[in-house]
């Protein structure tokens, strides 16, 4: 069911985008709380950048070879979904060169960072409402991201058949903590994304189902953003295509705007 597959990776890659978010004069304030902010973990000035190796690695975190990059930046500020909002827009390289773009919108909102979910595929339209969720909060150490379901047509092999998806993200963060970059201690702290899927359905009179649980986790130091990024796909049904994958990032270079 490889179509199956890549819609719940669709699901599963509009978390991944996030990088910094810092406070601009025409965007929503956030509010401080004792030690770090959200605009100190999460810088996002318009201009700003970051550039990051990206790699493939097996479960204990060794490297496999499969490089590439990412780059980050800021564009600006647009209003998405009722709110005004900041355009992160993600460059990411694989190994052999090829390029993908996509832009992912988050705001704060005291001391959370929201983000804009929405689901883009080529092709296939999704019944599913773009909404405003919590992707990074400070006053609580664990949270609901999103809870909700929908149905989708798939078309494979001929074949037309519904699935039912059941999403559910949590998110949590840990204690303040330090992290070197380049030589110098940066206050920082990591937030978890530990999201979800279930798609189930019937196809020929026989039941489908494939479940995908996905990990990321984000180091965010003060005053930098995202310095470090672990990701995994686990997913197991009962089609006999079981599949895991590990990959991690590494800030290589940044530019925090005034």
């Amino acid at each position: 069911m490889k179509i199956t597959k890549l819609l719940m990776l669709v699901l599963i890659s509009s978390f991944i985008g996030l990088v910094s978010c810092g406070e601009d004069a025409s965007s929503p304030t956030s509010t401080n709380i004792p030690g770090l902010s959200v605009q100190d973990l999460f810088p996002m000035t318009v201009g700003s950048w970051w550039t990051y190796e990206t790699y493939a690695t097996d479960e204990a975190g060794n490297k496999t070879g499969e490089e590439g990059f990412d780059s980050v930046y800021v564009s600006g500020i647009e209003t998405v979904g009722g709110h005004d909002a900041f355009a992160l827009v993600t460059v990411n390289t694989d190994s052999e060169g090829s390029t993908d773009t996509e832009t992912m919108y988050y705001r704060y909102d005291g001391n959370k960072v929201m983000m804009y979910y929405y689901i883009i595929t080529s092709g296939m339209p999704i019944d599913f409402e773009p909404q405003w969720v919590v992707f990074a909060d400070l006053a609580n150490s664990d949270w609901l991201i999103i809870n909700d379901s929908f149905t989708q047509t798939i078309s494979e092999q001929g074949m037309e058949f519904d699935l039912e998806f059941d999403l559910d993200f949590k998110g949590s963060h840990d204690e303040e903590s330090t992290y070197n970059y380049l030589g110098t201690d940066y206050k920082s702290m990591a937030f978890t994304v530990l999201g979800v899927i279930d798609a189930t359905g019937e196809v020929i009179g026989q039941t489908i189902t494939v479940n995908m649980v996905n990990t990321l986790t984000t180091i965010q130091a003060q005053g930098i953003g995202n310095v470090k990024g672990t990701q995994s796909n686990i997913s197991t049904g009962n089609m006999g295509d079981n599949e895991e994958e590990y990959s991690e990032k590494t800030l290589i270079n940044y530019h925090i705007a005034d």
